[in-house]
């Protein structure tokens, strides 16, 4: 693996190859040759499972079983992403016990899983935070790519919000409004989240 990149020779190094098979040519031809090239490659198949499951969903119980299922998969993520982003040994030194811890377990999902998304911390207090994110957003594009659009709900995340808020168990609505969409799935949403 001599041509491969530094980052990948890493990844990769458990790999064992058969005499007959040229390890640089498949990894010339296969391999992301950037992180980032890898990053977004796996950001499209986390995007690609959650379509064609919906669209799963949709041929064996209907299309409105679709809009459902994807928010409570965004809820489930939520809370998910929420215990593994506190329990992280950064945690304590970032985290509140209030409507901040929001905003700090999605600037951590971006970080770790959503590359493509750009964020905007607009408001940032104890009781009320406003955020903006902008960027391609794979779930859109993936439904988007299948004819599912239609069926489901945009901006995706209002539930994955709720997810972190009841996983951390912070009092407090999450509002969203989508800004805007263009035909290159790129979305602009704003996330508020008020304390009560």
């Amino acid at each position: 693996m001599t041509d491969a990149p530094e980052f990948a020779q890493t990844l990769r190094e458990g790999d064992r190859y058969h005499p007959m098979q040229d390890p640089s040519a498949l990894m010339r031809a296969f391999f992301p040759e950037t992180p980032r090239e890898l990053a977004l490659g796996l950001s499209n198949v986390v995007a690609l499972f959650y379509g064609l499951m919906l669209q799963v969903v949709g041929d064996r119980f209907g299309g409105q079983e679709m809009a459902a299922i994807s928010r409570e998969f965004f809820y489930r993520l939520g809370r998910a992403k929420a215990r593994a982003t506190r329990t992280q040994p950064s945690a304590p030194q970032t985290f509140h016990g209030d409507v901040r811890d929001l905003v700090t377990t999605l600037i951590a999902c971006v970080f770790n899983a959503s590359p493509e998304y750009q964020f905007s911390v607009e408001r940032y207090g104890p009781e009320y935070c406003v955020l903006e994110l902008r960027g391609i957003d794979r779930y859109y594009r993936a439904a988007e790519s299948l004819g599912l659009t239609q069926q489901l709900d945009w901006p995706p995340l209002p539930s994955f919000f709720e997810g972190i808020r009841d996983e951390l168990g912070i009092r407090c609505h999450v509002q969203a409004e989508l800004l805007g969409v263009d035909s290159s799935a790129c979305l602009h949403a704003r996330y508020s989240f008020c304390a009560g």
